[in-house]
């Protein structure tokens, strides 16, 4: 279901995509400077969620072409149905472990959080840094801007 990538399709490189990327990183390390699990981190999170999630609705669903086409009808319908299940099953965890901790500011080793666990990892700034540029790579991925 992916489409080969030759050096005829690939975009070229502007001074748009330049900046967008310099953003992005510049972006990434503010992030990462700030105090996880606090409000202007989530804020930043959202934002960025807002307008990748604007941008892809804007673009045109394409169609699949080759052999593919003919096997999978409708992909747009099967891919959402399988991330809104991960995305459901992703939210039902993270809800019951923090509703299962002791006190909402006080993590449970028992029940953790994608938060508690991921903790000791991202305990320095450059793997927080890391960390951010990988999730940017991520969702650039799944929403193929």
């Amino acid at each position: 279901m992916t489409v080969e990538s030759t050096a005829s399709q690939r975009q070229p490189l502007t001074w748009v995509r330049v900046l967008g990327a310099a953003s992005l990183v510049l972006l990434a390390w503010v992030g990462s400077g700030l105090r996880a699990q606090t409000w202007p981190p989530t804020i930043v999170i959202l934002m960025i969620a807002g307008i990748v999630t604007m941008l892809a609705f804007r673009r045109p669903v394409g169609r699949l072409t080759g052999p593919d086409a003919a096997r999978v009808p409708h992909p747009l319908r099967r891919s959402t149905l399988v991330w809104g299940v991960l995305l459901a099953v992703g939210l039902l965890w993270e809800a019951y472990a923090f509703f299962h901790q002791p006190s909402p500011l006080t993590p449970s080793f028992t029940h953790p959080t994608l938060s508690t666990l991921f903790d000791p990892f991202l305990e320095y700034r450059p793997v927080r840094f890391t960390g951010w540029l990988l999730w940017f790579w991520a969702g650039r991925s799944l929403v193929r801007l």
